[in-house]
């Protein structure tokens, strides 16, 4: 038999963890009760009962839907499954309220609630960690596919990230008779081809990785079929990428990939409600940061008495419409005298106290009123130059696509990777553009934010990201002259 996690076992498990989530949520309402209400009898459970059964339900129900209970809610960081589980809770108890105002005699009173969610929102979180804790316990078998160097070259990259859930286990080799014995891969190696329902037995593989060009050879699918029907999952490597690390190698899309990600259909809801948040949260951030902003421009003046309080520059936004972003001065005036250039991390030509406000972003406030007027957005890939725009355009394939979407005041990149000033940082932030532009959402968003504010007032990324970044750094990925597609991209276009 193939060992793996099957359907049903999964879906056994979904349901336990479904019905615990219930049983606390009652527990937690029920002990509320009981606290608040000193005669708290089984007549008063009675009448209380319905709205306390909806609130057991909806709770779980909004977990399920918002995929904790799915095993790539173990990927996500504590931090943010643990934001996203109270947000979850509290759209429960909005469901509970609102049933609750058609029967105002079982209505839940805001003693009780407030009681109910230090204790229901702590077994919840301990019973998530305990979740979290037994899927990272299972870690999936995996093996790759391998057609050539590429897909051998993203096997090596696999053993260098960390932080992974999965096992890898081996390749398997499918090339040709012909290409196997000229050309020999005996590192981790498997088997091939025609031993492949064997070899995913024999090796216990929960989770088989493949690339797209694998999906167009005939014979190739057929003894993957196979293997799928008996319980194995069948993943492309680039989704096991944007699964185990939010990012999206460049080197493995192409533009079936680029299409796919920019079809999904929530595309259009999205922008709006990002647009309405963008109205609403710069006015009232920007009322909150004016006094902040009122020391930082007084503190230039005297500093750097020469120049203006403000930077202007041309940026690139949206489809490359030029727009000029509002920045606080932190350099000398005759910073650029020679010609753009990339900031560094200790740039000689910041002046006194300019390197404080570039650290905790104090500099980037005025910004908001470019939010405020479309031009950017709260959250999205840098806003860039247009000079730089060009350079990296015939160095990097498909980094136009991140003018596709509205820039940011920051983004998934910013708090995932370092500073850097290179164009392979450019590269390794544009993979986790693309992530993003794929995965936009609200609730995405809130996350960036959220640790955008923890980077803000720690001053810097976490030691995690620097780790993974180096990790990534270890690793030279192959030349995009192998890559005909992303070659192609590499020539200037109009976007």
């Amino acid at each position: 038999m193939i060992h793996s996690v099957k359907g049903k076992e999964r879906w056994n498990a979904t349901r336990n963890h479904f019905i615990l989530d219930a049983a606390i949520v009652f527990a937690g309402m029920v002990a509320a009760s009981a606290v608040r209400f000193q005669d708290f009898t089984p007549p008063v459970v009675l009448r209380y009962l319905p709205i306390l059964l909806i609130a057991s339900i909806a709770v779980p129900a909004i977990l399920y839907g918002a995929g904790l209970y799915s095993v790539r809610a173990v990927h996500l960081k504590k931090r943010h499954r643990y934001f996203l589980l109270g947000l979850c809770y509290l759209a429960g108890v909005v469901v509970m309220l609102t049933f609750g105002s058609l029967d105002f005699s079982s209505r839940v009173g805001r003693g009780v609630l407030a009681i109910s969610f230090p204790i229901t929102f702590a077994l919840l979180m301990a019973h998530h960690a305990f979740l979290a804790r037994l899927t990272l316990g299972y870690r999936e078998r995996v093996a790759v596919l391998v057609t050539g160097k590429q897909d051998y070259e993203s096997w090596q990259q696999l053993q260098l990230l960390r932080g992974s859930a999965a096992q890898l286990i081996g390749i398997i080799d499918v090339r040709s008779p012909q290409e196997r014995r000229d050309h020999p891969l005996e590192s981790n190696l498997l088997g091939a081809r025609d031993d492949l329902m064997t070899v995913v037995e024999d090796n216990n593989i929960d989770t088989v990785l493949c690339s797209g060009r694998h999906l167009k050879d005939a014979h190739l699918v057929s003894k993957l079929r196979e293997v799928c029907f008996g319980g194995v999952r069948l993943c492309r490597i680039v989704d096991f990428f944007e699964e185990n690390y939010h990012t999206v190698p460049v080197w493995l899309i192409d533009l079936d990939w680029l299409l796919s990600a920019s079809s999904l259909p929530h595309r259009g809801y999205v922008r709006k409600w990002k647009r309405l948040f963008d109205i609403a949260a710069s006015a009232i951030v920007g009322l909150f940061l004016f006094p902040f902003l009122l020391v930082a421009m007084a503190w230039v003046r005297i500093v750097s008495p020469e120049g203006p309080v403000f930077f202007r520059q041309i940026r690139c936004g949206r489809l490359g419409r030029k727009f000029e972003v509002l920045k606080l001065r932190t350099m000398r005036v005759d910073a650029e005298s020679d010609g753009p250039k990339w900031a560094s991390k200790n740039d000689p030509r910041v002046f006194l106290g300019g390197g404080f406000l570039r650290k905790f972003r104090i500099d980037e406030i005025p910004q908001l009123w470019n939010i405020l007027r479309g031009d950017m957005s709260f959250v999205g890939p840098r806003p860039e130059r247009p000079d730089f725009i060009e350079q990296l355009s015939t160095e990097i394939p498909y980094f136009r696509e991140r003018l596709l979407v509205a820039p940011g005041l920051t983004g998934w990149a910013q708090v995932n990777y370092p500073y850097g000033a290179t164009t392979q940082d450019a590269r390794r932030k544009l993979e986790y553009d693309l992530y993003y532009m794929k995965h936009m959402t609200l609730t995405l968003d809130m996350f960036v934010l959220l640790d955008t504010v923890r980077i803000v007032l720690t001053g810097g990324v976490s030691q995690r990201a620097l780790d993974d970044a180096a990790s990534r750094e270890a690793f030279v990925s192959r030349p995009e002259a192998d890559n005909e597609e992303a070659q192609e991209q590499l020539a200037p276009s109009v976007v």
